[in-house]
């Protein structure tokens, strides 16, 4: 009965778990719900009105914040979201950026990784606004790091198109096609994406980010084709014009400037262009019609990008005109160095007003094509060319930080959310377990009694079954091996007095076998020493299958303290050990094996990988001495896992618990 009383603490925690897991819960958001109701109805009212401003809108929200005590905090929350959005409008995005930053805060009190995500989600749009690139970097890639824990294909989609067109206005390209390429291996596997519209604009958006980012890298042909598989989600409407204008401008980059140019008038031609709402659009792609035409020397080219100019200054749009003065520059640059000058002096005037300076840099080249002095621009290109490359460099180093400040503070979110759960759950059985005790006492105390019965009986049963197995291989191996080969020997002594020394040498040497198969025999099934001596034994069954043929390298064999496991475990890790080694030497035609030992906390892992022929394709991995492995090793509540992937030989995986 002693074993019975040790157990009665375990099934005691067991039912304590029950019964409070049946506890019916409480309200959380506390107060009068009927109350907080009304309050919250006259607040939106106020908010959705069309007739109050701003600055009244901020008023009601501010009561209500004020107030707030009787909410819930998922109230609160949208209180801050709406209260960000209101100093938008205001245009005091540092204020906007405070409320916001209490609402992330909140939300991850609330531990709802939902809200924690769309919280991360508007301060990235925020930071962008504000014009601090690093920070919204960084709540963009946490906002798609949260969505992916919750597993919601779309929203990752969706935050990794804002993420990459941010990282492709940053210049860092390379990282912008990764993400690209990661927020469509989610998107696209979504059994929504054919019957919704929506879902499938954001897969046309990532194909874009895709082109535009390989478009930089100057990897055009394959910028046209993420454009053409934007082009099959989108092939209508205006979408479908400004996808077909980049495939014209690519084409350009190219110098397929006869396919560039019969595109361009096609798309010239097309009748949604002459809607009003279009009118940047048509002047982008005459502008283009223009430039191709006059690479091409080919009339109504000047035409063509005057008139694009006329457009966008029409519609005070700067940085179109911007690119027409760089067009028309390119332009005269041969026909009129004096115009080309006008042009490319009024293109570097609005690229500094604009502080772009991408647009800058392209203007200045132009300028030390066209003037007679280029000394002064051509310094100014230095400067301005190594400022921009490192403004890059660092951009790439902010998002490389970005990413593993990211992971590592959601790693640190999910074991400090764990702790706390674990922390309440320990609160809640500490405040039930006197009652749980004298309610349930006599029902623990017999059904410990019987539990104790079922597993003494069972254990009992696997020791029977595991040396009937033992036995069962032992006699196997004595009848297969040791009776044939005696066999042999009598036969071939009865015919002894006819050989000749050959024959008798061959004789001895069948003999020597014999006697070594018996040895192997006898160690495969001898007592194995436990204890401090364990380590000593482990390291020479090791230096057994090692010889000039097979070469075996161990890493990490002394760092594990093999005294302080159990006899039983270091039997079974000897005889797991003992079938993968015998395996490989019968069957893997292997001349290289690597054991690594690595153990980590309470878990010891041993990893076997060899060079030999691996497993054949139809043959099952668990059979034979790797079954036995596999039930040795789950006997003890391990796993053995094969690694099937690799492209040869064989990789056997041990994990138990020490």
């Amino acid at each position: 009965m002693k074993r019975t009383f040790v157990l009665f603490p375990f099934f005691v925690t067991l039912l304590g778990l029950w019964l409070v897991g049946c506890q019916p819960g409480t309200d959380a958001s506390g107060g009068d719900g009927a109350g907080s109701d009304s309050l919250w109805s006259r607040y939106l009212e106020r908010y959705d009105s069309d007739v109050l401003g701003t600055a009244e809108k901020l008023a009601a929200n501010g009561e209500l914040l004020r107030g707030s005590a009787g909410l819930p905090d998922t109230v609160r929350s949208v209180l801050f979201q709406h209260r960000a959005a209101l100093f938008r409008r205001e245009n005091q995005l540092d204020s906007a950026l405070r409320y916001l930053n209490e609402n992330l805060t909140l939300t991850q009190a609330l531990g709802d990784t939902t809200r924690i995500a769309d919280a991360h989600y508007r301060l990235g749009f925020y930071y962008r606004l504000a014009e601090e690139p690093s920070r919204s970097l960084e709540h963009n890639y946490q906002a798609v790091e949260q969505y992916k824990a919750l597993g919601d294909s779309i929203q990752v989609g969706r935050k990794s198109l804002n993420l990459a067109n941010l990282l492709n206005a940053l210049g860092n390209y390379s990282e912008a096609e990764t993400i690209a390429v990661e927020g469509l291996e989610y998107i696209e596997n979504s059994p929504q994406i054919m019957g919704s519209p929506e879902i499938r604009n954001y897969v046309a958006g990532l194909y874009n980010a895709l082109a535009i980012a390989t478009k930089e890298l100057r990897n055009y042909p394959e910028a046209l084709a993420w454009y053409e598989k934007s082009l099959e989600l989108q092939p209508d409407g205006e979408a479908a014009l400004n996808i077909r204008h980049n495939v014209a401008v690519v084409l350009t980059h190219m110098d397929s400037l006869q396919a560039a140019r019969a595109l361009s008038r096609e798309l010239a031609g097309d009748s949604l262009l002459n809607d009003p709402e279009n009118a940047r659009l048509r002047a982008r792609i005459i502008d283009q019609l223009g430039h191709i035409q006059g690479r091409l020397n080919l009339p109504g080219a000047e035409e063509n990008l005057q008139t694009a100019l006329n457009i966008r200054q029409e519609l005070a749009y700067t940085q179109g005109v911007l690119s027409s003065y760089l067009h028309l520059g390119e332009f005269y640059r041969e026909r009129s160095p004096a115009r080309a000058r006008e042009m490319a002096q009024a293109a570097y005037h609005i690229a500094r007003e604009l502080e772009n300076p991408n647009d800058r840099l392209t203007s200045l080249a132009l300028l030390i094509d066209v003037v007679p002095n280029p000394a002064g621009y051509a310094r100014a290109y230095t400067r301005l060319s190594d400022s921009l490359q490192q403004v890059r460099r660092q951009t790439k180093d902010q998002f490389a930080k970005v990413r593993y400040e990211s992971e590592k503070n959601l790693r640190n979110y999910l074991i400090a959310r764990r702790e706390a759960s674990e922390n309440s759950l320990q609160l809640e059985r500490s405040q039930n377990r006197n009652l749980l005790l004298l309610s349930f006492l006599g029902l623990l105390l017999i059904s410990g009694f019987f539990i104790y019965r079922y597993l003494r009986l069972r254990h009992r049963k696997r020791e029977i079954q595991a040396v009937y197995a033992t036995e069962s291989r032992i006699s196997k191996k004595v009848h297969d091996e040791l009776a044939n080969d005696i066999f042999n020997l009598l036969n071939a002594a009865v015919a002894f007095p006819r050989k000749n020394r050959e024959e008798l040498q061959d004789f001895v040497n069948r003999l020597d076998q014999l006697y070594q198969k018996s040895r192997e025999i006898s160690r495969d099934s001898a007592e194995i020493p436990t204890g401090p001596k364990f380590k000593t034994v482990l390291s020479s069954l090791i230096e057994i299958y090692s010889s000039e043929t097979v070469r075996i390298i161990t890493q990490g064999f002394e760092s594990i303290p093999w005294e302080a496991i159990s006899p039983d475990k270091q039997v079974n890790i000897y005889r797991a050990l003992q079938e993968i080694l015998v395996n490989m030497k019968k069957h893997s035609g292997a001349t290289l094996v690597l054991l690594e030992f690595r153990q980590e906390k309470k878990s010891l892992t041993i990893r076997y990988k060899d060079n030999g022929v691996g497993f054949p394709e139809e043959a099952p991995l668990r059979q034979g001495g790797l079954a036995n492995t596999g039930n040795r090793i789950e006997a003890l509540g391990g796993r053995i896992t094969f690694e099937t992937s690799v492209p040869q030989g064989v990789v056997i995986l041990l994990t138990l618990p020490v």
